[in-house]
């Protein structure tokens, strides 16, 4: 006989946790087989048989086609005793109602001699004391819904059994809306199991089941309009449970396994809180070769994992694929070493992982999130991906997909709307060692993104194949703080490439030994960064951005490529680099940075550095401003190959302070590279000499490097052909050619701006008379001069006082002034320019000396008094002009 359809019912919501009432009576023990049949349904009323004191069979009810209907005014069965109901020829299900008003307490053996399925229908309640077992060959369903439905007219009620209408139709949906007004309950704490291929569906307002529950290759169903409380395992083919308010699910497990197509091994939860506590777990396995069942659970409110696991794995020996993993939520944590677990240990690939939490979702105190290829497995790693608002991976907490032997680790996309904190947490894709596969790429788009107390983000390879990119999108900040980190690297031992870190946002901030690169310690090539902060960039005490080839790899180093608004580096071991390790073969990466300004100071550095075989990178920094203090430095050096060109394109200055430097430096002792070539441009290149701020490219047995600097002014910098205690310029070599040094200024005329004076000048005799009083009758104006800034006195002249001070004096427009004895009076007009006036050049007409003895021409003449001479003109009346 085919077990019975699953009811289709309404999906409800989920439930808070309660405490579970004492159910069962003191004087259970004493309770007999006391089933009465009641005379609902007349002259088909249900026959109870004793087959003997322990045993009793019933017989009767109403047979309509493929149902048997049995009707009861109270239904126990006490303990140590059982009540089996017959099976007559062609009857699929027997569906019994209690229409009195007690509950239904089952501590014995309930049974059907034969395949039928069997409905146990009390409104008030039914409980299932802890030796109580089934003896059924088809499917149970115990609910306290007060009726059945038969088909869309038909239904079995339990409270109106005068109003039921008895059919042949399948029972296919319990009536629901009674339970509104229910707070009835199924409570299990017997061990129920039905035959392989069958079902067991409870259905009550609230259930308990502090027992088990099993159904090899079959269905279980939990519906409670309410609350759902498990506390003991639950074994089936699929597991379906539904709650209006709570479901809690405490130290106890709810396992699926597949066991062929029609059975998928599927757990679903749809509920309004679902809380999974105390080392409980939801196992959708594979033991075959079927798919493990997926992991599905919607919760309108909160899902709390406290010490929980949900797992979808295909076991060792099987073959298959790994279920899914997928969560709806508002609110999601995961708390104390709870897990999700995609995985597969056999032939297969591992399920994905899909959170989707309308507000926070928090892992904490090792908590995780992974999906992995295990070791004696081959398939591929499944993605993972998070949706929400706001993300905290704390205490421990990692996200990661791997694979231990063969297959690709999957991906990690994870999108937080407001911020993700890491803090003491990391997300990780990677290829183990001996695996052979490629990691997969971890993309985070937030607003803000913190990285806290050594957490990580890292897309790595330790086996062969290529380690994956990092990308981060953050509208606002990224923070790395106390040695967090951001890495794409081929790990050692391993064969492949590391895949590229790209950082896009307004603000990235690298605090206290925080990093970020792309790196090689095997075979392979580092990857590239790339970081675009379109604001500030940050790093200080010992942070560092970089691309590395390890001593013990073969490959080149990865380019750093920096674009920002600003850009600061501050403290020792603060840096930005592309090196290679002494006995690489490998060559350093390049930098490319374009900022506005840039800052080095106390020490950091931006730099290449190829100290194996390999060649050096070059440096290309263009920026409005550049400066360089307290022994920060720019360097591009290599050991045995020619080092990398430096470019400087700085649009206003350039400056160094306190034994800056900016180098290219090549070889050693026995190598013969040749220094790099220095390119700077620059409006102003400024330094102060004694501070021992140097500009150099050079070498030691190859030739030194070409220096080409263009700038307007040059301030403070000396060429000098070797390294002096003072801020110096050289391109020496120790034992080969020095290179040349060039000095570009812009061409300036040396006449732009002059005045061009008239050709014929004016014979200064001409206006110099010995007797300016000549005239004196025809009231003409006198000249006098005084003071050693005027025309030299002649031998026979009167000696005039030489300390008389002759100062500049303005007259306001239109201003008179007399002279004393002719009364005559002098108008000075001034033209006033036209605003429209092209803007000429002037000839000094003052003189300004300054307190510090500066002195200063100006355009305009000073306000002046004058002196009189101490002395008169022999044939004069007059005194000069006051």
């Amino acid at each position: 006989m085919k077990p019975a359809t699953t009811p289709n019912l309404y999906q409800l919501g989920t439930a808070i946790v309660f405490t579970i009432l004492g159910i069962l009576f003191s004087t259970e023990k004493k309770i007999l087989a006391q089933v009465n049949p009641d005379n609902t349904l007349g002259q088909e009323q249900s026959l109870v048989i004793e087959v003997n004191e322990l045993k009793s069979i019933i017989n009767g009810g109403a047979t309509r086609g493929q149902n048997l209907f049995h009707s009861f005014q109270e239904f126990n069965i006490g303990a140590g005793k059982s009540i089996y109901f017959s099976n007559p020829t062609g009857v699929e299900n027997i569906l019994t109602r209690i229409t009195g008003s007690n509950n239904s307490k089952i501590l014995g053996t309930l049974g059907v001699e034969g395949s039928a399925n069997l409905f146990l229908i009390n409104p008030n309640g039914i409980i299932f004391g802890e030796n109580a077992s089934l003896d059924i060959h088809g499917s149970f369903i115990a609910t306290t819904a007060d009726r059945i439905n038969l088909g869309t007219e038909g239904f079995f009620s339990a409270t109106e059994p005068e109003k039921s209408t008895l059919l042949t139709l399948q029972p296919n949906a319990l009536f629901i809306n009674a339970l509104k007004n229910q707070q009835s309950e199924i409570n299990n704490q017997a061990n129920l199991k039905v035959n392989s291929g069958n079902n067991i569906t409870l259905f009550s307002a609230n259930i308990t089941n502090i027992g088990q529950l099993s159904a090899p290759e079959g269905v279980i169903q939990l519906t409670a309009t309410e609350n759902i409380l498990i506390r003991d395992n639950i074994e089936a083919s699929q597991i379906l449970i539904n709650s209006g308010n709570t479901t809690s699910i405490n130290n106890t497990s709810l396992s699926t396994s597949a066991f062929n197509e029609s059975n998928s091994g599927n757990i679903s939860i749809t509920t309004k809180s679902l809380n999974l506590l105390n080392n409980s777990a939801l196992v959708a396995s594979s033991n075959g070769g079927i798919d493990a069942g997926d992991i599905n659970i919607n919760a309108t409110e909160t899902v709390i994992f406290n010490n929980g696991t949900a797992a979808s794995q295909v076991r060792e020996g099987a073959v298959g694929n790994s279920g899914n993993i997928s969560i709806t939520t508002t609110s999601l944590s995961l708390l104390n070493r709870s897990f999700l677990d995609a995985s597969t240990l056999a032939n297969g690939n591992a399920g994905n992982i899909t959170i989707h939490a309308t507000d926070t979702v928090i892992f904490n105190n090792g908590s995780a999130a992974g999906s992995q290829v295990g070791s004696n497995a081959t398939g591929n790693a499944g993605n993972i991906s998070i949706t929400t608002t706001s993300l905290g991976l704390l205490n421990g907490s990692f996200i990661n997909t791997d694979t231990l032997n063969n297959g690709n680790a999957g991906s990690i996309n994870i999108h937080a709307n407001n911020k993700i904190t890491f803090d003491q947490g990391n997300t990780t894709s990677q290829v183990r060692e001996n695996a052979t596969g490629n990691a997969g790429d971890i993309s985070i788009n937030t607003t803000s993104l913190e990285l806290f107390n050594g957490s990580f983000i890292n897309a790595t390879t330790f086996g062969n194949g290529n380690a994956g990119s990092v990308t981060i999108h953050a509208t606002d900040t990224v923070t790395l703080d106390n040695k967090s980190s951001m890495t794409s690297q081929v790990g050692a031992s391993a064969v492949g490439n590391a895949g590229g870190v790209l950082i896009e946002t307004k603000f990235l901030d690298l605090f206290n030994e925080s990093f970020i690169n792309a790196s090689t310690l095997a075979n392979g090539n580092a990857g590239t960064v790339s970081i675009n902060a379109t604001d500030r960039i940050l790093l200080n005490n010992g942070s560092n951005i970089g691309s590395v080839v390890d001593a013990t790899a073969t490959g080149n180093a990865g380019d750093i490529q920096i674009s920002s608004n600003s850009l600061i580096l501050e403290g020792t071991d603060t840096k930005i680099f592309a090196n290679t390790e002494p006995g690489t073969t490998g060559d350093s990466g390049n930098i490319a940075i374009d900022v506005k300004n840039l800052t080095l100071q106390n020490s950091a550095s931006i730099e290449v550095d190829s100290q194996g075989s390999g060649k050096g990178g070059n440096i290309e920094i263009k920026a409005d401003n550049l400066t360089l203090s307290n022994q920060a430095f720019i360097s591009a050096k290599t050991i045995s190959d020619n080092v990398g060109n430096l470019t400087l394109e700085i649009e206003d200055l350039l400056v160094l302070r306190n034994n800056s430097q900016i180098t290219t430096t090549a070889g050693a002792d026995g190598a013969g590279a040749d220094g790099g070539n220095m390119n700077i441009k620059a409006a102003f290149v400024i330094a102060f000499p004694g501070e021992n701020s140097d500009i150099t490219a050079n070498a030691f047995d190859g030739n030194g490097g070409n220096i080409n600097i263009t700038s307007n002014s040059l301030f403070g910098l000396e060429v000098q052909p070797q390294l002096t205690p003072r801020s110096d310029i050289t391109a020496s070599s120790k034992f080969g050619l020095s290179g040349d040094i060039q000095i570009n200024t812009p061409d300036i005329d040396p006449t732009s701006g002059l005045v061009e004076l008239p050709g014929n000048l004016v014979d200064a005799e001409s206006l110099v008379t010995k007797d300016i009083c000549a005239n004196e009758e025809l009231e003409n104006s006198s000249f006098v001069i005084t003071g050693k800034g005027g025309i030299a006195a002649e031998p026979q002249d009167l000696i005039t006082n030489s300390s008389g001070i002759l100062e500049w004096l303005t007259r306001n427009e239109n201003q008179q002034s007399q002279h004393p004895h002719t009364n005559q009076e002098i108008t000075t007009q001034h033209h006033q320019q036209s605003a429209q006036d092209h803007i000429q050049i002037q000839e000094a007409q003052g003189l300004v000396k300054t307190a510090d003895g500066k002195l200063i021409l100006t355009a305009k003449p000073q306000n002046v008094s004058l002196q009189d001479s101490t002395f008169n003109h022999p044939d004069c009346q007059t005194n000069s002009v006051e």
